[in-house]
């Protein structure tokens, strides 16, 4: 395998990778009226003795912590079952803190990719050797080798849920703090297993459509090439 190509795989990964990883963010932190309609939907406020509006301020709160744009789950104050009370247990505040270290490997990861996208993308370039044409079309490939592995995830997710996001805490979490009791760790009364699959699926779709314009695109070309070798 020539420069070219190596450098152009590399290219193409880190831009899909960067694209997926965005569509993550995208859709975990990009709309909190999506939260919303997701609590109205499963009826969260049963769950727990709390106004919405305290439930989304929660949220918001717990969204700029896992973002990082802020230090800390301490002095979150609101109302429950009537008495004003600091939201979060110190179990949930640890778990949290982990979350937040698979959120900042995510991003940091996002970063990385970007950076080796632009690089790679320049020093092609700076070789005279940028062919967008072959860039698409190895996209394409890498493309199709996430999406057999996307769609096996998916038809296992489809198949057991519930055995599918036990697997996933107990590969990315090295305790059992994520086994949270709703009696005593309230954010697991607003964030249920039906949110959780939605959301998974609301990614999902994203990552999807970026695969596919990949796929689409590519085929079309390496169509287009077959094409013209056999005229």
């Amino acid at each position: 395998m020539n420069t070219k190509r190596i450098l152009t795989f590399v290219c193409a990964l880190a831009l899909i990778i960067m694209l997926l990883l965005n569509a993550v963010a995208v859709v975990v932190f990009g709309d909190m009226d999506y939260f919303r309609s997701e609590f109205e939907k499963y009826n969260v406020t049963e769950n727990i003795d709390m106004e919405m509006n305290d439930i989304m301020y929660v949220m918001d709160e717990l969204m700029d912590y896992l973002h990082g744009d802020r230090e800390d789950l301490e002095n979150i104050v609101t109302e429950v079952n009537g008495e004003t009370r600091d939201f979060f247990s110190e179990r949930e505040k640890t778990h949290m803190a982990d979350c937040k270290v698979l959120f900042d490997g995510g991003f940091a990861i996002r970063t990385g990719a970007a950076v080796v996208f632009a690089s790679t993308a320049l020093i092609l370039a700076f070789m005279k050797k940028l062919d967008l044409r072959s860039l698409i079309k190895t996209a394409d490939v890498v493309s199709g080798v996430i999406t057999c592995a996307a769609a096996v995830l998916g038809v296992a997710a489809m198949i057991d849920f519930d055995a599918c996001f036990v697997i996933f805490h107990k590969l990315f979490f090295n305790n059992d703090l994520w086994l949270l009791d709703p009696a005593e760790d309230l954010v697991i009364n607003i964030l249920v297993e039906e949110f959780f699959a939605d959301m998974a699926l609301k990614i999902a779709v994203y990552c999807v459509i970026i695969l596919v314009v990949f796929i689409v695109f590519g085929a079309a070309m390496h169509i287009s090439d077959k094409k013209r070798r056999q005229v």
